[in-house]
């Protein structure tokens, strides 16, 4: 996240890769992968992640707020994921 926030986002999806081989199950790393590929503008790779978690994991982070003020994300990350959120690709049952 913190490659991200420090606008070296191409670096961080090498990162995001590594942590979701070893957690493939986290829905925190899967949320964090929509925010990311939104911000590099790979808005369907950031849907296909978000149809990979469950609907209530997709549930709970959809909730306004949940990864700023819960998760503690920076506001980069912040941005992008609210960018995500309001796009067609959030709205896959």
């Amino acid at each position: 996240m913190s490659l991200l926030e420090v606008g070296r986002s191409i670096e961080g999806v090498a990162f995001l890769q590594r942590t979701l081989n070893r957690f493939p199950e986290e829905p925190e790393c899967k949320a964090f992968a929509c925010a990311l590929y939104t911000s590099l503008g790979q808005i369907q790779e950031a849907g296909r992640y978000w149809k990979q978690m469950s609907l209530e994991d997709r549930n709970t982070y959809s909730q306004t707020n949940y990864v700023k003020d819960t998760l503690l994300w920076g506001p980069k990350a912040v941005s992008a994921f609210d960018q995500f959120l309001s796009s067609k690709y959030s709205k896959v049952v």
